[in-house]
């Protein structure tokens, strides 16, 4: 079995542990990883909005950890994204340095706060993208970027429909009619990332799943993203090593396994392959 996972924080945690994939307490590490054909893996460097010093430099100290690392593991690719716009201190040109020193692949604005660039949705859904926020998005779509709406505002959402004219992506997202917290996307945001090819990855947190969720509840949100026209456009965005806790009946990432079969179940294999692989796969440009 192949994935492409769109969100995780395992680069932050290793570099602040100086730890490598031998660490099983992280939920992405070497023993999990041995049950897959290939992992593709977005890693993200998370900048908290509040981030005091360069946020720049922070973003190539942990990448520059990270990377060596991971390309120890043979079955694993790192992709690098970004979660939080302080990466850039401010300064949207540095967007250009970061493609050309690690080919940034997804760039996240904001995180739960407020930055230079945005505001998150947990802070104030009204308020949306700065003049430099909005600056940023364009750089981004010139460089083949795509923008991260995940922890956005919904007021930062609709900059990115009104700026953005390829598609963009929300990393780590569930549905807000299934369960009603600000980290989920409305309905109509969803129909909108999907009418643009983008992509919305399924979130593993819990307390943007439902109270107490078992794993089989990720479901619910699947459904409602397959009945909103998302079957090409679903994936998987488990927040790994940045989620304090799991649903029931999640170990690692070695039970993504169990998620493939549970769609498959549930839906169908082809669906499951869309979801857990080869919707991100045709987004991204990776081949077979």
């Amino acid at each position: 079995m192949r994935f492409i996972d769109l969100h995780c924080d395992t680069a932050t945690v290793m570099y602040a542990k100086k730890n490598g994939f031998e660490d099983c307490s992280m939920h992405i590490n070497e023993q999990g990883l041995k049950k897959f054909e290939k992992a593709y893996q977005l890693c993200a460097v998370f900048t908290p909005d509040e981030y005091q010093g360069s946020g720049f430099d922070y973003f190539c100290a942990v990448m520059d950890y990270f990377l060596p690392v991971a390309k120890k593991v043979g079955n694993f690719y790192p992709i690098v994204s970004s979660e939080g716009g302080r990466c850039i201190n401010g300064d949207p040109e540095n967007i250009r340095k970061l493609k050309d020193r690690y080919s940034l692949c997804v760039f996240g604005l904001v995180h739960n706060g407020e930055n230079e660039l945005a505001c998150g949705g947990l802070k104030d859904n009204k308020k949306g993208l700065t003049e430099t926020g909005k600056k940023a998005v364009e750089i981004c779509e010139e460089l083949d970027i795509s923008p991260d709406c995940s922890h956005l505002s919904d007021a930062g959402f609709e900059d990115l429909v009104k700026i953005c004219k390829k598609p963009f992506i929300a990393t780590h997202s569930n549905c807000r009619s299934v369960f009603d917290r600000p980290r989920n996307l409305e309905d109509d945001q969803l129909r909108e990332i999907f009418r643009r090819g983008g992509l919305c990855g399924l979130n593993l947190y819990p307390d943007i799943i439902c109270e107490k969720p078992r794993l089989s509840d990720l479901l619910k949100h699947a459904e409602k993203m397959l009945a909103l026209g998302g079957e090409d456009c679903i994936a998987i965005g488990g927040d790994l090593d940045g989620i304090v806790s799991v649903p029931e009946g999640f170990k690692d990432v070695g039970s993504y396994g169990d998620i493939y079969s549970m769609f498959a179940s549930a839906f169908s294999q082809t669906v499951a392959e869309k979801i857990m692989y080869s919707n991100a796969a045709r987004f991204f440009g990776i081949g077979e």
